[in-house]
């Protein structure tokens, strides 16, 4: 017998183990993210399952961002740079993709978004985000020598300039660097509250580094571990810290702590297409590889473009690198929920 059913608290060992075994599950497809969308964001959320002869064969877990501002959509999921349907084979991943389209037209949503790897449909993307990976050698000094030539040389010059890096559980030097940084890009931020619920939720799975000079704050890092892979996802840093390549230093010092540590995969996550972060990353010799995030308009007529290259929220983004980071902390979490 197979059925589609909504995630109950019940499953939640089993969906995690779903996740980890099959190969395009993602750090964004644990079951802990509900809690968060639901407890935290208050968001309707929609996991489901299906089940076949009481096996997970597949899951589709949904949160719906509803927001005035910028639409009413069904993502799969929020804050994240991978998501979407996970399934054995064709057949249940169509199951699973009928019953989004089914709830979407339900809810009268603008459109749903997965946020898959690989386009499984063959529709059409925005074509802007791309992730960036790269396997990690055997060495230390392999690893560097993989660097390319300009980067490598960058980030000798940041080892001679006396930096200090630590690993640390305490968010306040990480939470503040991370809304200058946002802040002087025009982006709304989260709230500290918003890390602290992670860090409660995943543990030693998520770690911070922060890099110094003199005792003075730089850099720093929020990064992610799943299977064998790590993955640096928020940061920040001062506007001091490019005088002494703060930023170099910490991303090796964090390279150096995924070949101690025996990761094989440095996932250096999404940036669009034209961006500096797109250069940057370019620049450390990762490959850049394309997000097939597939969307499926429900009352809308086109696909939606929410993001800081659209022309639409040029004022805006204006508006917001002017402002005070006090006032930024504040207003910033109630506009980041409503964007996903």
């Amino acid at each position: 017998m197979s059925l589609v059913i909504q995630y109950q608290p019940s499953y939640k060992e089993e969906w995690d183990q779903y996740v980890l075994n099959h190969e395009l599950g993602t750090f964004f497809h644990l079951s802990h993210w509900l809690t968060i969308f639901k407890e935290f964001y208050k968001y309707q959320t929609y996991y489901y399952l299906y089940i076949e002869k009481d096996k997970i064969e597949g899951v589709l877990p949904l949160a719906r961002v509803k927001s005035f501002l910028f639409s009413d959509a069904l993502i799969s999921i929020p804050f994240s740079t991978s998501g979407g349907i996970l399934a054995d084979n064709n057949a249940v991943y169509e199951i699973l993709l009928k019953k989004a389209i089914s709830l979407g037209e339900e809810l009268n949503v603008d459109y749903i978004e997965l946020r898959n790897k690989e386009n499984k449909k063959n529709k059409s993307n925005q074509n802007i985000y791309y992730n960036f990976e790269k396997k990690i050698l055997g060495s230390i000094n392999d690893n560097l020598l993989h660097i390319p030539r300009k980067q490598r040389a960058v980030v000798r010059k940041s080892e001679k300039k006396e930096l200090h890096s630590y690993f640390t559980h305490d968010l306040n030097v990480f939470y503040h660097l991370y809304c200058l940084s946002y802040k002087n890009h025009g982006t709304p931020v989260q709230s500290i509250k918003y890390f602290q619920k992670l860090k409660k939720k995943f543990g030693d799975k998520i770690k911070v580094l922060i890099v110094e000079k003199e005792c003075q704050p730089l850099s720093a890092v929020i990064f992610f571990e799943f299977k064998k892979t790590i993955m640096p996802y928020y940061s920040g840093s001062t506007k001091a810290s490019r005088l002494y390549y703060a930023n170099d230093f910490m991303y090796w010092k964090l390279y150096e702590y995924a070949i101690t540590n025996k990761f094989e995969i440095f996932d250096f996550g999404r940036s669009k297409i034209g961006t500096g972060s797109y250069n940057y990353k370019k620049n450390w010799g990762f490959l850049e590889k394309r997000l097939e995030y597939t969307y499926y308009p429900i009352k809308s007529k086109e696909i939606p473009n929410i993001n800081p290259l659209n022309k639409k929220y040029k004022i805006l983004i204006m508006f917001w690198k002017k402002i005070p980071v006090c006032i930024a902390k504040v207003i910033g979490p109630k506009i980041a929920c409503k964007i996903g």
